[in-house]
């Protein structure tokens, strides 16, 4: 009997029919490989920021100086927000009290955070400063003004709910706007939404505003 050489048809059907398994399963594998990383990325992306901001807010407005303090400034817009509060980020090495603001600059798609000291009440300011618009590093510096910034938003709305409106839970009933000396809300929202953010419709964050 001479030897037969090559493959019978049988080992041909049963090659091929593992390759094609192996290549099911390592298509399985890069699939899952590249949708963990599109999360991840969207997480750095979209909720790092938006988690970092949240805290901070949230400490600074736990840390706010009451009405009876006369350092006492509250100042809200639907896109902008200047206060007093005693919490800055941790790192900067200082302490008092400093006037802080959030402000939406649509044109450039992003949030700008100002911080400064106070020291004289004459400084503080009743409005959201127009030079966090520019930043002018060294204007800013002159002014005591410390900045930086949430790149690629494409909304930042602010609502405010006044003391008595007790039976108001829906931020979408709050006020839009809080004059200096009118009112200090008991609590804020903001809705936070990135370009290139696959939900559109971001729910309203709530925080407390003074401690309970």
């Amino acid at each position: 009997m001479k030897n037969q050489e090559g493959f019978t048809l049988l080992e041909l059907l049963i090659s091929i029919t593992l390759i094609a398994v192996l290549v099911v399963v390592l298509s399985m594998a890069l699939r899952t490989g590249i949708n963990a990383y599109t999360r991840s990325k969207d997480y750095n992306r979209f909720y790092l920021p938006r988690t970092a901001l949240y805290g901070l807010l949230w400490r600074q407005l736990e840390a706010i100086t009451p009405n009876s303090n006369p350092y006492s400034l509250f100042v809200g817009e639907k896109d902008a927000l200047t206060f007093t509060t005693t919490c800055v980020p941790q790192g900067t090495g200082q302490g008092g009290i400093f006037q802080v603001a959030y402000l939406f600059d649509e044109s450039e798609e992003r949030i700008i955070y100002g911080q400064k000291i106070i020291t004289v009440r004459k400084n503080l300011e009743s409005r959201i400063p127009e030079d966090l618009l520019r930043l002018d590093s060294e204007r800013l510096s002159e002014k005591g003004w410390l900045t930086d910034e949430i790149q690629d938003v494409e909304e930042f709305l602010l609502t405010y709910k006044p003391t008595n409106a007790r039976d108001k839970e829906n931020p979408d009933d709050w006020k839009d706007t809080v004059r200096r000396g009118s009112f200090i809300p008991s609590e804020l929202a903001f809705k936070l939404r990135f370009k290139k953010q696959h939900k559109k419709d971001e729910p309203w964050q709530v925080l407390p505003v003074g401690i309970k």
